[in-house]
């Protein structure tokens, strides 16, 4: 019995089919499977998917064969912000432990470590009601006079 298309991350899936290796589509479509079921929202999958396939189509390897070799020649290749990577490792580390059964991470990205290149504002760094509030007043004059 073939499956129903479902959303939009099942559509990008079988619109890239013909790119992919057949067990490749398999086990996206299950990745998107277990996301659906634990209420992960279509943006969010359709972004893990997005990145899943980039990922997949350059190593041009089975999901289960990929090495730490491949998973680093990727994210080198990758022209990006560190948030973006960081991101992309996010990803790869959270759909390599739900293939390795949701135990542990597999060796090809357990050694994958985040940037900590966020810069964390402290409550020295925010504004106070006091100063916020005669900026309020001065864009609530500034509306009353644009619409009248």
């Amino acid at each position: 019995m073939e499956k129903k298309i479902i959303g939009l991350v099942d559509t990008i899936i079988l619109k890239k089919k013909n790119q992919l290796k057949e067990n490749n589509v398999k086990t996206l479509m299950d990745f998107d499977l277990f996301n659906r079921a634990n209420k992960v929202t279509e943006c969010t999958r359709y972004n893990q998917t997005i990145l899943l396939m980039r990922f997949i189509t350059r190593t041009k390897k089975n999901f289960s064969d990929v090495t730490r070799k491949d998973v680093e020649a990727y994210l080198a290749s990758r022209k990006v912000k560190a948030s973006t990577l960081d991101m992309d490792k996010i990803i790869l580390k959270k759909f390599y432990k739900w293939l390795n059964g949701g135990k542990t991470y597999p060796d090809c990205v357990e050694w994958l470590k985040l940037s900590n290149n966020y810069v964390y504002k402290s409550s020295e760094d925010m504004l106070t009601e006091a100063e916020i509030q005669p900026l309020w007043s001065i864009s609530q004059e500034s509306l009353e006079k644009a619409i009248p």
